[in-house]
């Protein structure tokens, strides 16, 4: 549960290292790096057609862009809070996600009000080496802060989780949802990351019924457990910060 080390970027455990401590800091969003031709899907997305052609923007992650994924994710702690820091490798896919005419872009500030409903559309490109038509990914939205980050019984809440998704050049996907999207409701004033993670998934993987009632119960929820015992590998992500008061207070 890795992410995918197709690209040369900084090395996780150096920017660990680099990172402010105690506390941490949040990156101020500026221009985004996501594909200006990014074809965005829905994820209720069921229909099992295939696309003809190939003929379709696949779209790639930029060796910059990658490297500054790895260096917001532990900034802003993700890692190690959710995600283990010894099993991770550099970015390979961009993961694009926008609440209405608002992106999420590696710590956006959102209020409550403009996460209420699911994403108006999320889509990932494709990673360097793999046939985005045959290989398929499971997505998760996790808030690792509940009830607050720094609390003694912090826990893990899955706020969506689907699998079967494709890069966004794949128009037409059978993508079976686990968990449907359950609105962020942080309880506190402190920011809460709201993180959005794509794993490729293996040959053959399906989550059985038994799995999906156990995933239903959302909370505790133990990510690194789950992926490294289903065999799925972690190769993009992004995030945004909800807190109570974020509009009042400008965030």
């Amino acid at each position: 549960m890795h992410f995918s080390s197709l690209f040369c970027g900084a090395s996780l455990a150096a920017l660990a290292l680099a990172a402010p401590s105690p506390g941490r800091g949040h990156f101020h969003p500026g221009p985004h790096h996501y594909p200006t031709t990014a074809y965005k899907h829905h994820p209720t997305t069921t229909s099992t057609a295939h696309p003809t052609t190939t003929n379709y923007n696949c779209g790639s992650i930029t060796r910059a862009y990658a490297t500054e994924v790895v260096k917001q994710f532990v900034i802003d702690q993700i890692v190690p809070d959710l995600i283990e820091l010894n099993t991770l490798g550099t970015p390979s896919v961009v993961v694009n996600v926008t609440y209405g005419s608002k992106d999420v872009n590696l710590g956006t500030y959102f209020t409550t009000t403009e996460t209420l409903d699911q994403p108006t559309a999320f889509s990932f490109t494709a990673e360097e080496g793999y046939d985005p038509y045959t290989t398929l990914y499971m997505v998760f939205l996790i808030d690792p802060d509940v009830p607050q980050e720094g609390s003694p019984t912090q826990v893990n809440y899955a706020h969506w989780i689907f699998y079967n998704a494709q890069p966004q050049c794949v128009t037409n996907q059978a993508i079976t949802t686990v968990d449907t999207y359950q609105s962020p409701t942080p309880a506190s004033t402190t920011q809460h990351r709201y993180t959005f993670l794509v794993y490729r998934q293996p040959p053959g993987f399906t989550v059985s019924a038994t799995e999906a009632a156990a995933l239903n119960i959302r909370t505790p929820f133990d990510l690194n457990d789950y992926t490294e015992a289903n065999g799925l590998v972690l190769v993009g992500g992004n995030y945004f910060n909800e807190a109570i008061g974020n509009g009042i207070q400008g965030s």
